[in-house]
């Protein structure tokens, strides 16, 4: 049985930290419950959800905080928000899940949606938001080797995002092969994909393993 938390990972890029299992300081959260921001992520999820008939695990969100705009002075006081959630199939019919990766903007005091992508899933790769820093949105990876169990990838890397006229791109990604392992690189979904809850997705980066 695959571990609960281990499947459900979420990957939503908000300015701030919010509820549902998200790490971030009490006054971060403070100030995103202040403008709103909460509502508006929780809104787009619940949205996304009911379009591919998926639910969302919402106690492994995660929010972190930081300047994502070019356009805009890193030190203007303001951040903005990347999430990371998790969708599952709500039908009862597979235990499949995706991850992904949203952004809101700030945008003059206010937090608006701009963009998000699938960025990984059951059989392709387990991901795990972890900071914005110089503009870019950086992720741990987990991929697949030919062997891994659906469980538990194991190939550790690391890669990140940033928004490029309007959209989420992968810059690098850099996988840590172990020493007798098969080395590479993971190569990244389509942006804005379908969501793959009812049926398993063939991702670019997704395996061929032996196990189930």
């Amino acid at each position: 049985m695959m571990c609960k938390r281990q499947i459900c990972s979420v990957i939503l890029l908000v300015a701030s930290a919010m509820a549902g299992g998200i790490s971030g300081n009490a006054d971060a959260l403070s100030a995103l419950q202040d403008t709103g921001v909460e509502g508006a992520v929780n809104a787009f999820i619940a949205r996304e959800g009911k379009r591919s008939r998926c639910s969302e695990y919402k106690d492994a969100r995660i929010i972190v905080l930081g300047n994502l705009d070019p356009n805009r002075s890193s030190n203007d006081g303001r951040s903005d928000v990347a999430v990371q959630y998790t969708l599952e199939d709500a039908t009862g019919r597979s235990n499949n899940y995706t991850f992904y990766l949203a952004v809101f903007l700030n945008e003059g005091g206010k937090y608006v949606y701009k963009t998000h992508r699938q960025i990984g899933g059951k059989n392709d790769r387990d991901v795990t938001l972890k900071s914005i820093e110089g503009g870019k949105i950086l992720v741990d990876t987990m991929g697949y080797l030919p062997n891994d169990p659906s469980c538990c990838p194991s190939q550790k890397g690391q890669t990140e995002f940033g928004l490029v006229d309007g959209k989420l791109k992968e810059f690098r990604k850099v996988s840590k092969a172990p020493a007798s392992g098969s080395g590479g690189g993971l190569s990244p979904v389509s942006p804005e994909s379908g969501s793959g809850c009812e049926t398993p997705r063939t991702g670019e980066f997704q395996r061929t393993r032996t196990k189930p």
